[in-house]
């Protein structure tokens, strides 16, 4: 679990150059438990982990998470964890967020970004207006960052903090994403991620030659077999033929022999015969 951490806090110290104190308010945030239970719901480790009837996994689920970032850390090669880690845990911007409640202290959240982007906080400024409105205006370093009017003072400040919110954000992203090591790393997994859909339409290939050279084969043997099935048949046809004609020739024999005696016996004897017939 620790040298799985050490890995990624070198990333991230190439990926978001930063104080010392950032940095580990970052991995705070990365290994908070609602990261790890998206961890174990992604990879399904529902389906892999092991545990007595009594232990309860759905609330140690982070546990097992740690126990797949070890197997990662030990037996994955390293460019190989560097893309595990840029996809489940670099990808966003939610680990720059720091750890106070979402959607309710703007303000604070508006000077975290802003001292990320511009090294300052911001500063806001309402007037009111000609007709009774509130407008409120977002600044950092005198350079408006958002701005809105409403008749609610509340209202106002509110919805001008979540425009700077979003605005500075968007701002942090934009050179998070830039970043050329990032770049690198989303160049390879892209070039990874084709080449194997290209070894995946190479076997696909492979399979359909082999199923075509194979149903040839059979085919081929299909012919084969009736061939000689065919020869086999037309060899006892033209045998039983040949018999026959034996059996003719034999029989014909025979009674040309018995006509030809027939025809050199006296009269006496064949009167005998007929006697002796009857």
């Amino acid at each position: 679990m620790y040298g799985f951490k050490g890995k990624l806090a070198e990333l991230l110290f190439d990926y978001q150059p930063c104080e010392g104190t950032q940095l580990q308010h970052f991995l705070g945030n990365i290994f908070k438990e609602e990261f790890l239970h998206r961890i174990f719901e992604k990879y399904k480790l529902e389906n892999l982990i092991r545990f007595r009837n009594n232990f309860d996994a759905q609330k140690h689920k982070h546990i097992f998470v740690y126990g797949l970032l070890g197997f990662v850390c030990k037996y994955q090669a390293p460019e190989k964890m560097n893309q595990f880690i840029v996809n489940n845990f670099l990808t966003g911007t939610e680990h720059l967020i720091p750890g106070f409640d979402r959607n309710k202290d703007f303000l604070a959240q508006c000077n975290y970004f802003a001292s990320l982007v511009y090294k300052s906080t911001v500063t806001e400024q309402t007037i009111k207006t000609e007709d009774e409105k509130f407008k409120t205006v977002i600044l950092v370093d005198k350079l408006q960052i958002s701005d809105f009017t409403s008749t609610s003072y509340c209202y106002s400040r509110k919805k001008a903090l979540k425009e700077a919110l979003k605005t500075l954000a968007e701002s942090v992203s934009k050179e998070y994403e830039n970043n050329p090591i990032v770049q690198k790393i989303r160049d390879e997994r892209q070039k990874a991620e084709e080449k194997e859909k290209q070894n995946l339409r190479t076997e696909r290939e492979k399979i359909r030659l082999q199923k075509l050279r194979d149903k040839k084969a059979e085919k081929s043997e299909k012919q084969k077999r009736a061939a000689t099935i065919a020869k086999m048949k037309d060899t006892a046809r033209r045998q039983a033929k040949q018999a026959a004609k034996q059996h003719r020739e034999r029989m014909e024999e025979i009674q040309f022999k018995k006509a030809a005696a027939e025809a050199r016996m006296s009269g006496k004897k064949r009167r005998h015969l007929d006697d002796k017939k009857k």
